[in-house]
């Protein structure tokens, strides 16, 4: 009868510290993927952001329309040594104001703009397959980006909040 209390006992407590630790691990997961992808960005709090940014996103609009490029790229390692790709290349940023502005959308979460066809899209919110944020319409016309599964208006002219899912796309694609 002791020992069985015993065995018992010690099953109990295995599997207390079985769930203690499995629980560890989801919420150690949870905080990681939180801390390396921020928070999920949805449309109503990417439209908040996109007020609050409006004129940093104008200027860099300003001074990519007014470049002699079809397309650039800027990712935040270029921007923090003042460049941008364009046809492979890297080229300096020599305008000072659109320079700092950049820096600070970078410094404010963004992670890729990028300027190719009608569309300069500032990428917001990633994973490895899915893109949110805000595109601009240089044309009118609805924005190109590549795998385009959400397209919503904003309160300003040619602005779109959109998102991009490489799955979801290629989902609706096979259907």
């Amino acid at each position: 009868m002791r020992n069985t209390k015993k065995t018992l006992l010690v099953i109990v407590l295995i599997c207390l510290g079985v769930l203690l630790w499995l629980s560890t691990i989801i919420l150690g997961a949870g905080f990681v993927g939180r801390m390396l992808f921020g928070p999920t960005i949805g449309f109503e709090q990417m439209e908040k952001i996109f007020i609050e940014d409006y004129e940093l996103l104008e200027t860099v609009v300003q001074f990519l329309e007014d470049s002699n490029y079809s397309s650039v790229i800027l990712w935040r390692e270029d921007v923090r040594n003042g460049e941008m790709r364009s046809g492979g290349h890297n080229v300096q940023i020599k305008d000072a104001v659109a320079l700092e502005t950049l820096e600070e959308l970078m410094n404010r979460r963004y992670s890729v703009i990028a300027m190719s066809g009608n569309t300069i899209y500032f990428q917001r919110w990633a994973t490895r397959d899915i893109g949110r944020g805000v595109a601009f319409s240089m044309d009118g016309n609805d924005p190109v980006l590549q795998f385009l599964t959400r397209l919503e208006t904003l309160p300003n002219p040619n602005w779109f909040y959109y998102e991009s899912d490489y799955r979801e796309w290629q989902r609706r694609r096979n259907q």
